[in-house]
């Protein structure tokens, strides 16, 4: 195999889709919960299940409708926090270049002569499909980004296929109902 490379140029949107893909991962659990329990209020307001009665229901029915509507608060909340952190401090954002070879890939920053750093492949804990990246995650809070208009030379279901067959895990779509804005699916229905 012969290695190639992938140059990733960050800005406010690869440093906040990563900030919200580490948030979903890391919290897919509550946010799970967090449906559901929406889902059941909605229900019980709407006397689907139950019987619950005026006003109380109401009060169902308006937490369940809250608690969809604001579920990507808080990972829009941290990842503007992020974005700003890197503006504030004056300096560009990063540029990294990642050599993908046999066993492992180079990661090191955009102009640095040094060696950077060697990531096994086997050191993937998930590999991920979010909001038109790949991910590549070392644990729940670290990950690399890799946006699909930086991936030259093939296209990115060959580059995930490329991922999985060298770490041994799928690459995965990251629980799009959970994570989807209202925003988002309107861009969605819009370019189709």
């Amino acid at each position: 195999m012969k290695p190639f490379e992938i140059e990733v140029q960050h800005s406010a949107e690869t440093v906040s889709d990563l900030t919200r893909a580490q948030y979903a991962l890391s919290h897919k659990t509550a946010r799970l919960i967090q449906v559901v329990t929406a889902v059941v209020c909605l229900l019980i307001g709407v006397h689907a299940i139950g019987s619950v009665a005026e006003p109380f229901n109401y009060f169902f029915s308006l937490y369940g409708c809250l608690a969809i509507v604001f579920i990507n608060v808080p990972a829009s909340s941290l990842a503007g926090r992020v974005v700003e952190q890197i503006q504030k401090s004056g300096k560009p954002f990063p540029c990294s270049v990642f050599v993908f070879g046999e066993k492992d890939f180079n990661v090191r920053p955009k102009g640095d002569g040094g060696k950077g750093e060697t990531i096994a492949y086997a050191k993937c804990r998930h590999l991920l499909r979010y909001r038109h990246a790949t991910y590549f995650f070392l644990n729940e809070q670290a990950a690399f980004i890799f946006p699909d208009g930086c991936i030259k030379g093939q296209s990115p279901a060959e580059f995930q296929a490329f991922l999985s067959s060298r770490t041994g895990k799928p690459c995965q779509t990251l629980y799009p109902w959970l994570s989807a804005s209202l925003w988002s699916i309107i861009r969605q229905k819009k370019a189709v």
